[in-house]
């Protein structure tokens, strides 16, 4: 095990050395995705949310990378159990750890336990819901998002997310609607790779439509730029990046207004 201090906070990780994603974690000092880790730091500076979510933790590269207020519901939810140990130490040392819940499960649409997950052992950073012959088979408990919040009036509520899960994003947001729908503000990141979403049994265009209904939608060209499609759609996109293969990160949002603050440029594109 090995401990990684962030270069920009008093803030550390734990990591398996022998896993080729810890090994990119030692080498990149922590941020092996800078225009994420920016994201994310400077919502939780100027947007102050209230509710904070990691789905898809890995070793906490992201969740762990900050400071938070000391009102903050932060939940981290990771589903390869290989990597508890890990987790667990970051967040012993962690200054908001009091605040901190991480759950064992795989994020999806439905509460249902025993569901297969698939732990690769050379790179966990690619572990996945998506079947795979190459990786162990394991049973985790899957849980919906929104049923961790039961009683709790969400609309004076701030939200922040991270979803990276290798595929399984759609069902994961199905999960969150209610979440999504009630908190007053909301914004967030996701991973969009059409060829993951694919295997995972995505249609891209009807999960692009509901992206649209719910949020208004960049991709994140870099650590200050954003660009928004005129039309949000598989053929918008794989013009924009003229290639039938589309490995990008998302920024959601139900407020324009907020990105104000966040300084970022944003350039529109017109197929």
């Amino acid at each position: 095990m090995k401990k990684i201090k962030f270069l920009d906070s008093s803030n550390s990780i734990y990591v398996n050395k022998k896993d080729r994603r810890g090994r990119l974690l030692l080498k990149k000092k922590g941020v092996t995705q800078p225009k994420i880790t920016t994201f994310w730091k400077k919502t939780v500076d100027s947007f102050h949310p209230t509710l904070v979510l990691d789905v898809g933790v890995n070793y906490g590269e992201i969740l762990f990378s900050s400071d938070y207020q000391n009102n903050v519901r932060i939940i981290g939810i990771e589903a390869n159990q290989n990597l508890e140990k890990y987790i667990s130490n970051s967040l012993r040392i962690h200054p908001n750890k009091n605040q901190m819940q991480i759950l064992y499960a795989l994020a999806s649409d439905c509460n249902k336990e025993n569901t297969s997950f698939f732990v690769s052992n050379d790179f966990s950073g690619v572990s996945t819901a998506v079947p795979n012959p190459s990786f162990n088979h394991s049973k985790v408990r899957s849980i919906k998002i929104d049923s961790l919040f039961p009683n709790i009036k969400l609309s004076n509520n701030k939200l922040l997310f991270k979803i990276d899960v290798e595929g399984f994003e759609e069902k994961v947001l199905k999960g969150m609607t209610k979440l999504i729908t009630k908190c007053k503000d909301v914004i967030g990141c996701i991973e969009f790779n059409n060829k993951y979403l694919e295997s995972a049994g995505t249609n891209i265009n009807q999960y692009l439509s509901f992206l649209s209904k719910h949020f208004k939608v960049y991709e994140i060209r870099g650590e200050h730029k954003l660009v928004r499609f005129n039309i949000l759609n598989y053929d918008t996109i794989s013009h924009y990046y003229k290639s039938d293969t589309i490995h990008t990160d998302f920024l959601l949002t139900k407020n324009e207004d907020i990105l104000k603050s966040l300084n970022y440029s944003i350039k529109e594109f017109h197929c």
